[in-house]
């Protein structure tokens, strides 16, 4: 009866205003004893009468300067609001996140658009994808990522940073790296330069991932594959960097980012290699033109694909 005791009697009373009341030394007196005082068997009006007793016998002028923001009908909303959680509160001993919960900032990028974190460490975020971290960031480096994205996380010493994706997470060192979810139930997260470690937290699986390597992970049936890239690719500001990088690698790898269907005419196997960057807000087709301006070929379309030809 305790547990249920005058719910919803006097409205609502926000999550912070009841956590300052409950941690004021003398309304947590007076509920603590309220409560012990009162047998399980107690009818609610008998105890709502018990606690009014308690207000006006135990709140003097004095006392009430004291606390001056809060009035005698406050204290007693405050009190009998209080039991109805009181149970819990003291009986079980939860701790105070139940009732001061964290904040967070969430973040929804509806173009192609670069977010930066409180420590300066920048997020390259694609069309819709969105991102929540909680705002006391500095003790807590934590974001959480739904979409297509490219981090470049600055290095704290003793403070590692975490990207939490459905049901793993990415513990990264201070590195650059790539995450896609696009809609399928596959999770790509492509390495740059430094070092990050992927944690599958079902089975606590940790898996070292290494520059130019991949992992996909298979997020319904719960496998990881690590991959190896063995492009000559990195990242900076905004920019995939190739360096020398054959066009058979090349194609392969805009297929994989862009979910294309790109072709190569048997006789561009030995086409000279691409040296160049493609920023990360460039369209397939801007991409194409560069290539084609670079190495000298041509592209055209037939059959649902697209074929590069000399």
């Amino acid at each position: 009866m305790k547990k249920n005791l005058m719910r919803g009697l006097f409205g609502k009373v926000s999550v912070t205003r009841r956590s300052q009341w409950m941690k004021h030394p003398f309304i947590s007196e007076l509920l603590q004893n309220s409560w012990d005082a009162s047998p399980d068997e107690i009818d609610d009006d008998t105890l709502r009468d018990r606690v009014w007793k308690n207000i006006e016998t135990k709140i003097q002028p004095k006392e009430r300067r004291s606390i001056g923001w809060m009035t005698v009908s406050g204290i007693a909303a405050s009190l009998l609001i209080c039991l109805s959680v009181g149970y819990w509160y003291w009986g079980k001993g939860a701790d105070s996140s139940a009732i001061d919960p964290k904040e967070y900032i969430e973040f929804i990028a509806h173009t192609t658009q670069t977010y930066q974190l409180p420590d300066s460490s920048k997020i390259w975020m694609e069309p819709n994808s969105k991102i929540r971290f909680a705002k006391d960031f500095d003790n807590d480096r934590s974001v959480w990522l739904t979409g297509n994205s490219t981090f470049e996380v600055v290095k704290q010493h003793g403070k590692n940073f975490r990207v939490h994706l459905d049901d793993s997470y990415i513990e990264v060192k201070g590195t650059c790296f790539s995450i896609r979810q696009d809609g399928s139930h596959f999770n790509e997260i492509t390495l740059f330069n430094g070092r990050i470690d992927f944690v599958q937290t079902q089975t606590n699986e940790v898996i070292q991932v290494n520059p130019s390597q991949r992992i996909v992970y298979d997020t319904q049936n719960h496998t990881v594959k690590l991959e190896e890239i063995n492009h000559c690719i990195d990242w900076k500001n905004g920019r995939y960097i190739f360096t020398d990088i054959s066009l058979e690698k090349l194609i392969s790898y805009v297929n994989q980012t862009y979910k294309s269907n790109i072709t190569l005419h048997p006789g561009l196997k030995d086409t000279a290699n691409f040296t160049g960057s493609i920023r990360n807000d460039e369209s397939l087709d801007e991409v194409l033109d560069k290539i084609c301006y670079t190495i000298g070929i041509k592209v055209k379309s037939e059959n649902s694909r697209l074929i590069l030809y000399n």
